[in-house]
């Protein structure tokens, strides 16, 4: 019998055994991502189309493209790969995937029992066969008997020291965790928001630790179905642990079942039930944090131990809007984080003392500023500001009141010092809070600083490894840093996540046009505007590109805007933008002032936008990033 091992980097796999090493090590996959990884291995150096991985792993099933994605996505995640380097899955758009990396083939004879053979040496005169010229005292039954022991207590010696590998991975104290949103059983309607709202929380309380890794909100709030398997989010997340529970409310009585399960063989850790008055949701809160910090064998200090244990207010009132405002704020969309304001704003009415209800109202606004432009800057900034500066009243170490604090100084007040002070402040108390290394990556990019960016939006990235809009703005720093091959393969990752992903188009289109790909970028033009529910307006920019080319298309773009300016509000951004691509300098720097008046974000994108970079000679350019602060 015949064992084969394929040996690529650190790692090997053993296709027998159906297990990847590395460096000695087992490394957790799922059958279906080993079933691919072996496929793609298999066939190094070739590529191997789409439909031939899913009918190989996939026989006689019709299975999604997606399934395929998804398992890719896993796997690069456990080869190691980090957002935009490939260095052993390489996507080949259209066709599929191809194993990249050198790999090294070798076998090994499983010994098998041996029996004494007839004498075959040569007769006197006749030239001995090379492979007989060994001497006759290592071909006889009992010397190949004790070389076959022999190759058993190696195999023997080989299976325990990995194994106890094995047990020392799976034996040591959690280093990273995921918890899952509390499953809601048999709840009321609108009571959805105390699973969220209780994970959010304790998701919270340990990203203050520095001991262990918290996977954010925004990376677990997909696993609230309750079928949802734990171990397999813990393996989607790349976590030793997972914390699942679950919620039944009747009347004022609540019951909450919780267990920690580590994910490498599925052990129950810790499991525990309570039973109490919805009013005692601290009491639950208080016991589950304790009895988590010993599972994990966590070695708090006294100080970590007091804001462990802490819940900033003593009102149940105030609690239960500040969960919903949670619950509302994660989903992320215009109107969930107008209703996310209305709920912190109730929480601080209750208690006017709470102060993670005014680091929820500063977050809020920050969204709303950021990424929904709901309102002008001077409009949202300043309620972010007064926000963030009571809850750090109230109590300095609430990291995500630093975050919003350093955006807003970044953002608005363009005070870059006290912005850097902020975003350090903020990842010093809560290092696993993917947010403050997402928003800092974007103000050393802002400060020219490309390497240490690409450094912190690649922590965001692997604090929170399914976010897409973490994943389309690592693509954003390698454009920002002109790294435009690199942005590219981003962008097809991430879309491999979710092909409609919006963010992650609009990026793409902005690297063609840089790289002056002007037919792929009128494709993703087009695809935009038909997400946009415009088919005819796709039709008509690209009978304009045919006519006209790039050139054509940003001038008709012009055009609609200098109509629509002369009769209502135009956004200084996309006019300034639009002028300085086409190279039109002066109203440009009209746009560009007009921007520079509303503190639109647009100037923070100064030092970095490709579309500025033949207005950079310009004494008004100049004059407009000493202003901004840019430059003495």
């Amino acid at each position: 019998m015949s064992q084969v091992f394929y040996k690529f980097g650190p790692f090997e796999l053993d296709a027998s055994r159906r297990l990847l090493r590395r460096d000695g090590e087992p490394v957790a996959l799922t059958p279906k991502a080993f079933d691919i990884l072996l496929a793609l291995v298999e066939s190094a150096g070739a590529v191997v189309g789409k439909d031939e991985l899913i009918e190989r792993v996939w026989p006689d099933s019709f299975i999604e493209d997606g399934n395929l994605t998804y398992n890719i996505s896993v796997l690069r995640k456990a080869l190691g790969e980090r957002a935009g380097e490939h260095h052993y899955i390489a996507t080949v758009p259209g066709r599929g995937y191809q194993f990249v990396a050198a790999v090294q083939t070798s076998r090994a004879d499983v010994a098998a029992e041996t029996y004494p053979q007839a004498d075959t040496s040569p007769a006197v005169g006749e030239p001995a066969a090379l492979e007989n010229q060994a001497p006759r005292r290592w071909r006889s039954p009992r010397a190949l008997a004790f070389a076959a022991i022999i190759l058993i207590l190696v195999a023997a010696l080989t299976y325990v020291l990995i194994a106890r590998r094995w047990s020392e991975r799976v034996n040591r104290a959690p280093r990273s965790i995921a918890v899952l949103p509390f499953k809601s059983l048999g709840g009321a309607a609108g009571d959805e928001f105390l699973g969220l709202g209780l994970a959010d929380v304790l998701i919270t309380k340990l990203g203050r630790l520095h001991q262990v890794v918290v996977r954010p909100t925004s990376a677990v709030r997909r696993y609230g179905e309750p079928n949802q398997d734990p171990v397999a989010a813990g393996l989607e997340q790349k976590v030793d642990a997972v914390l699942d529970g679950s919620i039944q409310k009747s009347g004022d009585r609540l019951r909450v079942t919780v267990q920690l399960i580590r994910v490498a063989d599925g052990t129950h850790l810790w499991t525990e039930q309570f039973d109490e008055k919805l009013a005692d949701m601290f009491t639950v809160e208080d016991i589950i944090s304790e009895r988590l910090s010993s599972a994990l064998s966590l070695e708090l200090s006294g100080e970590d131990r007091r804001r462990f244990a802490r819940h900033f207010t003593e009102s149940n009132e105030a609690y239960q809007a500040y969960l919903r405002g949670r619950f509302f704020w994660n989903q992320r969309t215009l109107s969930s984080v107008n209703k996310s304001v209305e709920w912190f704003q109730q929480a601080a009415e209750k208690d006017p003392t709470y102060p993670l209800a005014y680091a929820g109202l500063a977050d809020a606004y920050i969204v709303l500023g950021s990424v929904f432009s709901a309102a002008r800057p001077k409009e949202l900034y300043p309620k972010a500001r007064e926000a963030a500066l009571r809850a750090l009243e109230l109590d300095d170490g609430i990291a995500e009141a630093h975050a919003s604090l350093a955006t807003v100084k970044m953002q608005f007040d363009w005070d870059w010092a006290e912005a850097e002070r902020e975003f350090k402040r903020a990842i010093d108390l809560a290092p696993s809070y993917a947010t403050a290394h997402h928003w800092y990556a974007f103000y050393l990019a802002d400060m020219r600083r490309p390497e240490e960016a690409l450094r912190e939006i690649r922590q965001a990235h692997d604090l929170d490894p399914l976010s897409l809009i973490i994943s389309t703005d690592v693509a954003t720093i390698l454009f920002l840093a002109r790294r435009y091959d690199e942005a590219l393969a981003q962008c097809r990752e991430t879309l491999e996540l979710d092909a409609n992903y919006r963010q992650a188009h609009i990026i793409l289109a902005l690297v063609y046009e840089a790289k002056q790909m002007y037919a792929e970028w009128l494709a993703e033009h087009q695809k935009l505007l038909i997400a946009d529910g415009k088919p005819e307006a796709a039709a008509r920019v690209g009978q304009i590109y045919a006519a006209g080319g790039h050139e054509g298309v940003l001038r008709d773009d012009a055009s609609k805007l200098a109509e629509r300016a002369r009769t209502g509000y135009v956004s200084p951004r996309n006019a300034a933008l639009l002028y300085a691509r086409l190279n039109e300098k002066d109203l440009a720097f009209v746009w560009l002032e007009k921007a520079f008046e509303e503190r639109d974000r647009l100037m923070l994108d100064l030092n970095t936008l490709p579309a500025f970079d033949h207005l950079r000679d310009d004494p008004r350019f100049q004059d407009l990033l000493r202003r901004v602060g840019f430059v003495q």
